[in-house]
C-alpha cells in the first residue's frame, strides 16, 4: 500500500510527499533498489541533485552485487545523467 500511495504522490506532482514515504520504506528495507531509485527521482524533481546521487550510487552497487545486468545498465545511465545535471546547476542552487 505504501508504494502505491508513493507512486500516486509522484504522479500527481507531490515529490515532497513521495520523499517522506520513500524514506519510511527505506527504514523497513534499506537495500531495496527500486525504492532507492525512486527516492533519487523524487529528489531530482525537487532540485536536490546532491541528495539523489548517493542513492543512485548505492542502488548501482546493490544491482552489481545481485548480478542484475539490466538494472546495472539502467542505473548507470541514470547516474551519468544526474552527474551531468549536478555539474550544470550553480553551487548555491544545490
Amino acid at each position: 500500500m505504501l508504494m502505491r500511495t508513493t507512486t500516486s504522490a509522484m504522479q500527481i506532482g507531490h515529490p515532497d510527499e513521495a520523499i517522506a514515504q520513500f524514506k519510511m520504506a527505506l527504514e523497513i528495507t534499506p537495500d531495496k533498489i527500486s525504492t532507492l531509485k525512486n527516492l533519487a527521482i523524487a529528489y531530482v524533481r525537487m532540485g536536490k541533485l546532491t541528495d539523489a546521487i548517493p542513492l543512485v550510487e548505492k542502488a548501482l552497487a546493490l544491482a552489481k552485487s545481485s548480478g542484475d545486468e539490466s538494472m546495472v545498465k539502467e542505473i548507470t545511465v541514470n547516474l551519468e545523467q544526474l552527474i551531468k545535471m549536478s555539474r550544470s546547476v550553480p553551487q548555491g542552487s544545490r
